[in-house]
């Protein structure tokens, strides 16, 4: 049996959880405030995920542009998606939340631009 502490991250009680696994299977989750931090601990033991933040260069290589994805992915994705990112080079102009690259590393999220840079 494994145990793990996990910090709650969605509500500002940043609730100390404590899950019981045995081989990745959950087992118990105790020190939850609310059903969030439940759905939270069994995501993070379960299918981890991120959103992935990143820069990208110009075509003409001046200037990074800060970029993310839309939507969280899995973390074991965030390798493949960020060689991906590194062959990403937009024209300006570039606005805020444009779409660069759609379903980045086939994980259903879109690359996003996170300013405007005309």
């Amino acid at each position: 049996m494994t145990k793990k502490k996990i910090t709650c991250i969605h509500c500002p009680m940043g609730c100390i959880i404590d899950v019981e696994l045995n081989e990745n299977k959950i087992l118990n989750i105790t020190g939850q405030g609310c059903p969030r931090g439940e759905a939270y601990a069994r995501q993070e033991c379960t299918a981890p995920q991120r959103i992935l933040t990143s820069s990208i260069l110009f075509h003409d290589g001046t200037i990074p542009l800060s970029v993310r994805t839309d939507i969280p992915i899995l973390k074991k994705d965030l390798e493949r998606c960020l060689q991906e990112i590194r062959t990403i080079h937009p024209a300006k102009p570039v606005f805020i939340e444009q779409i660069l690259k759609k379903n980045i590393g086939n994980t259903g999220a879109n690359l996003i631009a996170t300013r405007t840079l005309l």
